[in-house]
């Protein structure tokens, strides 16, 4: 059986706009801003269908749950491959004092490279994995005991994976750019 799930809340932290349509609709994207437990602050591209948002409406600083998402990855006119979380079931709403943010990942997939092993500048053992669920191709971190974990794993093996979705900040040619990425948390072999 093949997981794919998502549930998120943060706030909205940018305009709508158009990302993809197809013959039945309009999707549009929306940025996400996720507070992580340090303290650091996630930008989390969600993609809505149309039916359930106004592209002219400014959503600016107002929550967002979506209760029911996928993570989904779509390659753009360039080639580069973009990841975000698709919305199948949001709900946009005022802030409420001391709501906690959520960012919470489930999906299976398949191990499809053998790991590329770091060393993080806080001298931890991190380790980058890409996984397929789907059409989907999902570059993933692996943290301290998960990464001996996944050591032991073949290429090709099945996965149960909870992660968190986060972005990254880089820069690349003199140019600001951001990888988004899921920070694995929990790990098991399937098959």
């Amino acid at each position: 059986m093949i997981i794919n799930d998502v549930e998120l809340r943060g706030t909205i932290c940018s305009y709508a706009e158009l990302f993809f349509t197809t013959m039945q609709d309009e999707y549009y994207k929306i940025g996400v801003e996720i507070k992580r437990l340090s303290g650091d602050i996630d930008i989390i591209p969600v993609v809505i269908p149309r039916k359930q948002i106004d592209p002219n409406a400014d959503y600016n600083n107002l929550r967002i749950y979506v209760e029911k998402g996928l993570v989904q990855t779509r390659r753009d006119d360039d080639g580069h491959l973009n990841m975000y979380v698709f919305a199948k079931e949001a709900s946009i709403y005022d802030s409420y004092e001391d709501e906690e943010d959520v960012n919470k990942v489930h999906f299976s997939g398949v191990l499809k490279n053998k790991i590329i092993r770091k060393t993080s500048l806080s001298n931890l053992d991190i380790a980058d994995v890409f996984f397929v669920n789907k059409n989907n191709y999902y570059p993933c971190i692996v943290w301290h005991d998960n990464v001996k974990l996944i050591e032991k794993m073949d290429k090709n093996t099945i996965v149960d994976v909870y992660a968190r979705f986060q972005s990254r900040p880089y820069e690349k040619d003199n140019e600001e750019k951001v990888a988004y990425e899921l920070s694995i948390s929990k790990l098991e072999k399937i098959v």
